[in-house]
């Protein structure tokens, strides 16, 4: 069996944290899910960080389903992935893009 000694290290980006609540630290861009040069900076700290790529995941749609939630979440604005890894492509050197792309 072949063995490959390095690990390869990928980072998921969201528009403003993983947590749900990081919309709310004061550093997070209110605009960030519709901010490329937001993501470009994402995407550079990874690549500075020796990442091998950075992920996107895809949604056919807004992902919450309760109106008062909607209000709280940061996660219902964004770039469909492969569109925003189109522009990441030309800011990125040495990291590897990936996204899911919903068919439906």
């Amino acid at each position: 069996m072949r063995r490959n000694d390095e690990i390869k290290l990928g980072v998921a980006l969201f528009q403003s944290g993983s947590h749900d609540g990081a919309w709310r630290d004061p550093s997070v861009p209110a605009n960030g899910g519709v901010d490329i040069d937001h993501y470009a900076r994402l995407a550079a700290l990874a690549e500075g960080a020796a990442f091998h790529f950075v992920f996107l995941a895809d949604s056919p749609c807004v992902i919450e389903r309760d109106l008062t939630h909607i209000a709280r979440v940061s996660k219902n604005d964004g770039f469909e992935p492969i569109t925003l890894l189109s522009a990441l492509s030309s800011r990125t050197k040495d990291i590897g893009l990936v996204a899911t792309a919903t068919t439906t």
